[in-house]
């Protein structure tokens, strides 16, 4: 019989939901703090697919040659209109419990959109760091990230965001020629190894400087980071140095000594950083929330994990700390440290591999060599899919015996990659002419997107149609023209690259929008603590009151 609200945490793209999630939230924690003084209902819905980590909510077997083609934003939100359904049905609820959702990244998306597309079932939404407006080449995000560099709120500057500008663009100049290779070469630890003719080569240009030669921490900026060269404030005062041994270097030497400084630090916190796996640190742009991350669909929103919103990788604000090790060992590190890591993991493999084959061979002769053989071939090629290997097996899964389970095939399909092939795009360019801070001319749109048709067989003239279906669907930057959209709140942060593909002015009074200044992707939906930022303490007042206007109103409202 009671008349309190019901709060609806979307889940996404990122890690598993499990019952936390309705005490400390890193995606809804402002429902979790407003449940002692509301009364509210919570439950937490995990996205389809996402969470196939429990076998029995898959909606494909080991053997089924096309495991994606029920993955898409629109599946999820008619799965969150049954599960709507069955709530009302299991908990006795009435039209006087208004459903209110949220969410961030790409849970912000659709926390959004369930709204739109059925407000007879949700009564209000909070969208936080939502990129709603779906984009093919997304020349936006290395844009804002490269603002965030000047902006005094988190410690940047103009200075300092040219001098990574003018840094890079001499890198690109220098590696134009041989001349300018052979100078450049001594300067970075990843060219003195691999000598300055490997930068002939325009992939390895790409590799080396198309997405900055160091960790250049934006959507997952952490102001409290007191670490060297860890957030923007940190990487500013390096590049921007007058009194200090950087005093009179030039702005590649700058960068030099940065990529540097993050590697050293990365090397020395391998033991800490998220996602290690079998005592090895496999350094990836997605962040510890498992939100989206920096390169589009290369690199969940990223070293190939699907860049997400929330893409997607990613790395948040909160667990900063150790998200920015992650990527300044991505930036840096992916030419540091993970290289001579994986050298030296090959170096091992191919020894036990070797004295295995010897004493296989000596106890079942050559046949037993030979099915051995197989056998370690079969393994490594299951290793080496991962995440982002098997998509070729997304489109048509050819060999089960491979993987003969859905929590092993799971493991191994590229659900984010599929989706901004299939519907969003998002793919984070650098291109000549831009407002990127990179090196311009190397990272475009054909680097980013090229997977979609080797993996799916999608062309990139067929996601451009898909993107612009999915703006027409939901509405771009324009809700409320395209389905009468109300009573969503659009929240983003200014250094968040994502939030260029979000609303940010009011279309009108019943989809308000809030800014907050100095904050990272979302940074106000996790737990609060004393140590947060003053816009974000404010940017949740802010959210509290509006949600406390909207659950005045008569459920019946309009």
């Amino acid at each position: 019989g009671s008349d309190a609200p019901v709060f609806l945490c979307v889940g996404g793209e990122g890690p598993a939901l499990d019952g936390s999630v309705v005490v400390s939230s890193v995606h809804c924690n402002n429902a979790v703090e407003l449940l002692p003084e509301t009364g509210a209902l919570m439950f937490a819905v995990e996205h389809r697919y996402y969470g196939c980590h429990n076998a029995s909510a898959c909606p494909y077997t080991p053997w089924d040659p096309h495991p994606l083609r029920f993955l898409s934003s629109r599946q999820a939100l008619a799965d969150l209109a049954t599960f709507h359904a069955h709530a009302v049905s299991a908990y006795k609820l009435s039209s006087a419990n208004k459903w209110v959702s949220f969410g961030g990244s790409y849970p912000g998306m659709l926390a959004g959109w369930i709204r739109m597309l059925y407000p007879s079932l949700i009564f209000a939404s909070i969208a936080s760091s939502a990129p709603v407006h779906a984009q093919l080449d997304m020349t936006e995000y290395n844009t804002v990230l490269a603002r965030a560099y000047s902006l005094e709120s988190v410690g940047g500057s103009a200075s300092c965001r040219d001098a990574i500008g003018t840094g890079h663009a001499e890198i690109g100049r220098m590696m134009a020629t041989k001349v300018g290779r052979y100078e450049l070469a001594p300067m970075f630890a990843v060219l003195r190894r691999r000598g300055a003719e490997w930068l002939a080569d325009r992939q390895n240009r790409l590799a080396f400087a198309g997405d900055g030669v160091a960790a250049f921490p934006a959507q997952s900026n952490d102001p409290s980071c007191n670490e060297p060269a860890c957030n923007i404030a940190r990487i500013c005062e390096l590049m921007t140095d007058t009194i200090g041994a950087m005093a009179n270097a030039t702005a590649v030497q700058r960068l030099a000594h940065l990529a540097a400084t993050q590697a050293e630090l990365g090397a020395s916190r391998t033991h800490d950083l998220p996602n290690s796996q079998g005592g090895r640190e496999l350094y990836t742009h997605a962040d510890a929330s498992g939100d989206l991350v920096r390169t589009g669909a290369h690199s969940t929103l990223d070293a190939r994990s699907r860049a997400t919103p929330s893409a997607f990788a990613r790395f948040e604000g909160r667990e900063a700390s150790g998200i920015v090790r992650a990527q300044q060992a991505e930036k840096a590190g992916k030419m540091e440290t993970m290289y001579e890591m994986e050298m030296e993991d090959v170096k091992e493999m191919e020894m036990e591999e070797g004295k295995e084959l010897d004493e296989m061979e000596e106890r079942d002769g050559s046949e037993g060599t030979e099915k051995a053989k197989k056998t370690q071939e079969d393994l490594a090629m299951q290793d080496m899919l991962g995440e982002q290997g098997m998509r070729a097996a997304s489109t048509t899964f050819e060999h089960p015996s491979r993987l003969s389970s859905p929590s092993g095939l799971h493991a191994s399909l590229d659900y984010w990659g599929y989706q901004t092939c299939t519907e969003f795009g998002f793919y984070q360019t650098c291109e000549v002419g831009t407002g990127c801070f990179f090196t311009q001319g190397l990272n475009l749109l054909l680097d980013q997107a090229s997977f979609c048709e080797t993996d799916f067989g999608i062309r990139v003239d067929e996601i451009a149609g898909s993107v612009a279906a999915t703006n027409a669907k939901y509405g771009g930057r324009a809700p409320d023209k395209a389905l009468n959209a109300s009573r969503i709140m659009f929240v983003n942060g200014d250094v968040d690259p994502w939030s260029s593909m979000s609303i940010l002015k009011s279309p009108t009074t019943s989809l308000p929008t809030l800014m907050v200044p100095g904050a990272s992707h979302h940074a106000w939906t996790h737990p609060s603590q004393e140590s947060d930022q003053k816009s974000v303490k404010r940017a949740r007042e802010v959210i509290r009151d509006q949600l406390r206007r909207w659950l005045a109103m008569s459920p019946h409202a309009q």
